[in-house]
């Protein structure tokens, strides 16, 4: 009996493209004939790695040319190649109306009975304060501790904030 085996179809999903957060590389290889034996991904630093699926986590914001080589059973290969693009948190300028900046963790006064309004400056794609109110802009109207995510190019950063009250 002779054997006429196909060549497999290499491919993959990454997901989370952000520096300080884990990429996973999940195989989606397909083969009609045996079965895939062998992975070798090389992720573009140096580093190889020859498991089904993995998580690594790159140690630096930049484009890495990855690819994945693929083997059957029947010794039939096929590589998949892709550009991994690691981005940076997005850096949060927050502000308050008056231009004043803050910082993560800082606490601001206001008087009982005023307000505070606080804003994110661009560049982002979308943020939300308290994870859920989509606005430019932040009025606070009584103290505890807030906090906003901001997201710029599927990254996110989260900026902490607390206003105590004094008198009136």
């Amino acid at each position: 009996t002779v054997v006429v085996a196909d060549f497999p179809q290499a491919a993959f999903l990454i997901e989370s493209f952000c520096f300080g957060q884990p990429t996973v590389f999940t195989d989606k290889s397909l083969v009609n004939t045996g079965v895939i034996e062998s992975w070798e991904w090389l992720v573009g630093d140096g580093n190889a790695f020859g498991d089904q699926s993995f998580t690594y986590q790159y140690d630096q914001v930049g484009v890495y040319e990855m690819s994945l080589i693929v083997i059957s059973s029947y010794g039939c290969s096929d590589t998949a190649q892709s550009d991994v693009v690691i981005s940076a948190a997005p850096v949060i300028d927050l502000r308050l109306e008056d231009g004043t900046i803050v910082l993560e963790g800082q606490v601001n006064t206001m008087n009982s009975g005023s307000s505070l309004t606080y804003k994110v400056e661009q560049p982002y794609d979308s943020l939300f304060w308290m994870g859920t109110i989509p606005t430019p802009t932040f009025r606070v109207i009584n103290s505890g501790t807030f906090y906003v995510d901001v997201y710029l190019g599927g990254c996110q950063a989260r900026r902490h904030f607390t206003i105590e009250e004094t008198g009136g």
